[in-house]
């Protein structure tokens, strides 16, 4: 693990300095931090499917100089549109079957799996349009040699909790190469407190390959979804002429302080997941794994929550639902807490 973050520090360090000579700063950056964790269910907290996950984001402030790497990352059309300085993240995902405690129910349930990855990533915005295109670019690893199995046994050591077994019999080590393109799109702002979004998805890679459409609703006291990538109330000042026309109560443009619900729903079609069919170059290695055949090709997610929000921070809590991703599965459920702070 700590061979892993040193390898994370020294790209993250290199990548940063060709910003260095940005000129001017024109743009709020952040650092975003999300866990996930099934103990976060409303109800009651279980080890079941997807246990845990950690995600952490940093967006340096935008500037005027066209960096090099942003030619990686596709662009909106638009005139209008504007452009992100790239995000750089690090992601690390673990998995269980959904009895981690009893060895003899394993086999009929999801593998031990744990994945960890960098990303950058880059956001084309146009709030003009309300358009937004977010590409992502991930590089890691599958396997033990993520350490989300020895970290969930560490966890469970120190909070005096039943160690889960099985982790032994995991998905097998093997690279983790994914792309992601998302486009959202403001469908329906029939009132100020309320706007509807619709998305679209597409994930290829050795992790992955899927196909996504759904939508997402707002509701409650905010700005503009696509005035600002991060969330946060941005810095500017409304000036007369210069709104989205398509905005019938564009009022609302400049909100120091943010507060609302929200919902949002997809359905994935999915064309394999080594998280539970082994990686793609050595998934012969993995102790157990479920067959091509046992995966389900479609399921539909469901997530809901809240959000507040200021200039300088944003805090958030989500609950998430997901229907079976295996025949002899069962719908999984999770919770969210996330933290964004303006630099």
């Amino acid at each position: 693990m700590q061979r892993f973050l040193l390898i994370y520090c020294f790209v993250f360090i290199a990548i940063q300095m060709s910003f260095a000579q940005g000129k001017k700063n024109i743009e709020q950056g952040f650092i975003r931090f999300y866990n996930d964790n099934d103990y976060y269910k409303m109800r009651d907290g279980t080890d079941q499917y997807y246990t845990n996950g950690f995600a952490f984001e940093y967006q340096p402030k935008q500037n005027n100089r066209n960096v090099g790497i942003r030619a990686i990352f596709p662009k909106l059309s638009s005139q209008q549109m504007t452009y992100t300085s790239p995000r750089f993240g690090l992601v690390m995902q673990a998995y269980t079957p959904e009895n981690a405690y009893d060895t003899l129910s394993q086999h009929l349930s999801r593998p031990f799996a744990g994945l960890a990855y960098f990303t950058v990533s880059g956001v084309s915005n146009d709030v003009w349009k309300g358009e937004r295109l977010t590409t992502s670019y991930g590089l890691g690893m599958i396997g033990p040699r993520t350490y989300q199995g020895a970290m969930q046994l560490w966890f469970h050591k120190i909070s005096d909790r039943k160690a889960p077994k099985g982790w032994n019999q995991q998905i097998a080590n093997d690279l983790a190469l994914n792309a992601n393109l998302q486009y959202e799109k403001g469908i329906w702002n029939p009132a100020s407190p309320l706007e509807f979004i619709g998305l679209a998805e597409a994930n290829c890679g050795s992790v992955m390959n899927y196909a996504s459409l759904g939508g997402l609703f707002r509701l409650g006291f905010m700005n503009d979804y696509f005035l600002n990538a991060s969330g946060l109330s941005p810095k500017i000042t409304k000036r007369a002429g210069k709104l989205p026309s398509r905005r019938i109560f564009s009022e609302n443009f400049n909100r120091r302080t943010q507060m609302y619900f929200y919902g949002k729903t997809l359905g994935r079609f999915v064309l394999d997941n080594s998280l539970l069919e082994g990686g793609y170059f050595n998934f012969k290695n993995s102790p157990y794994k479920l067959t091509k055949s046992e995966t389900e090709k479609f399921y539909a997610q469901f997530e809901f929550g809240y959000v507040f929000s200021t200039r300088f921070f944003s805090v958030s809590f989500s609950q998430t639902f997901r229907t079976k991703e295996f025949k002899t599965g069962k719908s999984a459920q999770w919770g969210t807490v996330g933290l964004t702070i303006g630099i």
